[in-house]
């Protein structure tokens, strides 16, 4: 791959569109605009569930949690969304619980939207079981 020159738009496929310039160790992006991290350096990790595929029943409570690359909140222009196949939406923001998911196997997708634009995906499934009586 050739080395772009100075002041190239940056094509590593973040679509950040912002110019870069070249240093001795390596490409650093210079960023013009107030957040000083793009699209690509997001990196989230869902950390709650923990599993791929998790199992609760009825009623429990269930933490929806995402660690943004950096730790905090997202940049400004980003905003988070978590989706149920069988509920829809389910929250909108990086850390909520919820304890009213029905019965059923849920396909949950966290997407992070960047000016509207979905930038980022993961995904886990949910199996929400019938309540077992504790007697």
């Amino acid at each position: 791959m050739e080395e772009p020159k100075e002041n190239e738009d940056c094509d590593d496929g973040c679509h950040c569109e912002q110019p870069i310039i070249r240093v001795k160790e390596g490409w650093l992006r210079k960023r013009l605009k107030k957040a000083i991290f793009g699209p690509k350096m997001l990196d989230p990790t869902i950390v709650s569930p923990t599993e791929l595929l998790s199992e609760y029943e009825e009623g429990d409570h269930i933490i929806f949690s995402v660690n943004i690359h950096g730790g905090g909140n997202l940049p400004e222009g980003c905003s988070v969304i978590w989706t149920s196949n069988k509920q829809g939406i389910i929250g909108k923001d990086i850390y909520f619980i919820r304890c009213d998911l029905v019965r059923g196997l849920h396909k949950i997708d966290m997407t992070i939207l960047q000016s509207g634009n979905p930038v980022h995906f993961r995904k886990i499934y949910i199996n929400i079981r019938k309540r077992e009586d504790s007697r």
